[in-house]
Protein backbone atom coordinates (compact mmCIF):
# COMPACT_ATOMS: atom_id res chain seq x y z
CA UNK A 1 0.00 0.00 0.00
CA UNK A 2 2.82 2.18 0.95
CA UNK A 3 4.34 1.53 -2.30
CA UNK A 4 1.68 2.78 -4.55
CA UNK A 5 1.01 5.89 -2.56
CA UNK A 6 5.06 6.68 -3.18
CA UNK A 7 5.33 6.26 -6.66
CA UNK A 8 2.14 8.19 -7.11
CA UNK A 9 3.39 10.89 -5.51
CA UNK A 10 6.58 10.22 -7.52
CA UNK A 11 5.10 10.44 -10.31
CA UNK A 12 3.09 13.72 -9.65
CA UNK A 13 6.29 15.12 -8.19
CA UNK A 14 8.44 14.50 -11.41
CA UNK A 15 5.42 16.05 -14.00
CA UNK A 16 5.33 19.29 -11.66
CA UNK A 17 8.75 19.08 -12.51
CA UNK A 18 9.04 18.85 -15.94
CA UNK A 19 6.11 21.89 -16.42
CA UNK A 20 7.53 24.43 -13.99
CA UNK A 21 10.62 24.88 -16.66
CA UNK A 22 7.67 25.40 -19.56
CA UNK A 23 5.99 28.16 -17.15
CA UNK A 24 9.20 29.92 -16.56
CA UNK A 25 9.95 33.27 -18.16
CA UNK A 26 13.21 33.05 -20.22
CA UNK A 27 15.74 35.76 -19.22
CA UNK A 28 13.89 37.30 -16.07
CA UNK A 29 12.40 34.81 -14.05
CA UNK A 30 8.67 34.41 -13.21
CA UNK A 31 5.67 33.03 -14.32
CA UNK A 32 4.31 33.56 -17.82
CA UNK A 33 0.64 34.79 -17.12
CA UNK A 34 -2.42 34.56 -19.80
CA UNK A 35 -2.19 37.00 -22.45
CA UNK A 36 -4.24 39.76 -22.55
CA UNK A 37 -6.03 41.06 -25.70
CA UNK A 38 -9.32 42.63 -27.09
CA UNK A 39 -11.08 38.88 -26.77
CA UNK A 40 -14.39 40.26 -26.22
CA UNK A 41 -16.35 41.45 -29.46
CA UNK A 42 -18.16 45.15 -29.43
CA UNK A 43 -21.84 44.66 -27.17
CA UNK A 44 -24.80 44.61 -29.14
CA UNK A 45 -27.91 45.39 -27.59
CA UNK A 46 -30.80 42.88 -27.92
CA UNK A 47 -33.99 44.65 -26.19
CA UNK A 48 -36.41 46.29 -28.30
CA UNK A 49 -36.14 50.04 -28.60
CA UNK A 50 -39.46 50.83 -27.06
CA UNK A 51 -39.96 48.52 -24.55
CA UNK A 52 -38.81 50.62 -21.58
CA UNK A 53 -36.00 49.59 -18.56
CA UNK A 54 -34.88 46.16 -18.61
CA UNK A 55 -34.44 43.89 -15.80
CA UNK A 56 -33.90 40.50 -13.95
CA UNK A 57 -32.28 39.37 -17.82
CA UNK A 58 -31.79 35.30 -18.00
CA UNK A 59 -30.23 33.53 -20.67
CA UNK A 60 -30.08 29.75 -21.62
CA UNK A 61 -28.02 28.29 -24.23
CA UNK A 62 -28.85 24.48 -26.27
CA UNK A 63 -26.17 22.44 -27.63
CA UNK A 64 -25.85 23.82 -31.34
CA UNK A 65 -24.93 27.06 -29.56
CA UNK A 66 -27.79 29.33 -30.10
CA UNK A 67 -28.66 31.27 -26.82
CA UNK A 68 -32.47 32.58 -25.81
CA UNK A 69 -32.87 35.17 -23.70
CA UNK A 70 -35.43 36.68 -21.89
CA UNK A 71 -36.00 39.86 -19.41
CA UNK A 72 -38.96 41.83 -17.80
CA UNK A 73 -39.45 45.62 -19.23
CA UNK A 74 -41.56 48.17 -17.24
CA UNK A 75 -43.21 50.06 -19.86
CA UNK A 76 -44.85 52.80 -16.91
CA UNK A 77 -47.78 50.83 -16.80
CA UNK A 78 -46.82 47.12 -16.09
CA UNK A 79 -43.82 44.80 -16.21
CA UNK A 80 -43.72 42.79 -19.49
CA UNK A 81 -42.37 39.84 -20.69
CA UNK A 82 -40.17 39.86 -23.49
CA UNK A 83 -37.28 37.44 -25.49
CA UNK A 84 -34.58 37.60 -28.01
CA UNK A 85 -32.80 34.77 -29.84
CA UNK A 86 -29.82 34.10 -31.12
CA UNK A 87 -28.98 32.21 -33.60
CA UNK A 88 -25.69 30.97 -33.89
CA UNK A 89 -23.61 32.42 -37.71
CA UNK A 90 -27.11 35.05 -37.90
CA UNK A 91 -26.62 36.83 -34.41
CA UNK A 92 -29.36 38.07 -32.92
CA UNK A 93 -32.93 38.14 -33.92
CA UNK A 94 -35.45 41.19 -33.25
CA UNK A 95 -37.21 41.44 -29.54
CA UNK A 96 -40.31 39.60 -29.19
CA UNK A 97 -43.13 40.38 -26.48
CA UNK A 98 -44.20 36.83 -25.09
CA UNK A 99 -46.94 37.25 -23.22
CA UNK A 100 -49.78 39.27 -23.55
CA UNK A 101 -51.61 39.31 -20.10
CA UNK A 102 -52.83 42.46 -19.10
CA UNK A 103 -53.65 42.08 -15.48
CA UNK A 104 -50.60 42.36 -13.85
CA UNK A 105 -46.63 42.55 -14.40
CA UNK A 106 -44.35 39.81 -15.49
CA UNK A 107 -41.81 39.16 -12.78
CA UNK A 108 -38.79 36.91 -12.33
CA UNK A 109 -38.37 34.86 -15.69
CA UNK A 110 -36.28 31.82 -15.56
CA UNK A 111 -35.35 30.10 -19.14
CA UNK A 112 -33.83 26.75 -20.08
CA UNK A 113 -33.18 25.11 -23.25
CA UNK A 114 -32.74 21.65 -23.91
CA UNK A 115 -30.26 19.62 -26.55
CA UNK A 116 -33.30 19.85 -29.54
CA UNK A 117 -33.51 22.91 -29.46
CA UNK A 118 -36.63 23.68 -27.29
CA UNK A 119 -36.67 26.49 -24.89
CA UNK A 120 -38.99 26.89 -22.36
CA UNK A 121 -39.82 30.06 -19.90
CA UNK A 122 -41.72 30.49 -16.88
CA UNK A 123 -42.43 33.59 -14.90
CA UNK A 124 -44.79 34.99 -12.28
CA UNK A 125 -47.76 37.24 -13.00
CA UNK A 126 -50.97 38.41 -11.92
CA UNK A 127 -53.70 36.84 -13.09
CA UNK A 128 -56.33 40.31 -11.59
CA UNK A 129 -56.67 37.91 -8.60
CA UNK A 130 -53.99 36.16 -7.33
CA UNK A 131 -49.83 35.70 -8.12
CA UNK A 132 -49.31 32.82 -10.99
CA UNK A 133 -46.71 31.27 -12.35
CA UNK A 134 -46.82 31.21 -16.33
CA UNK A 135 -44.87 28.98 -19.18
CA UNK A 136 -44.34 29.29 -22.33
CA UNK A 137 -42.57 27.09 -25.26
CA UNK A 138 -40.38 27.82 -27.80
CA UNK A 139 -39.35 25.34 -30.43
Amino acid sequence: MYVRSFAWRSLALIVLLALIPACWHEGGGGFKRAPVGPFWRPADPITADNAGNAFNPEVAVDSDGNATAVWTSFDGVRSKLWSNRYTLGEGWGAAVLIETNVNGGALTPQVVADFKGSVTVVWQQADGFRARLWSVRYE
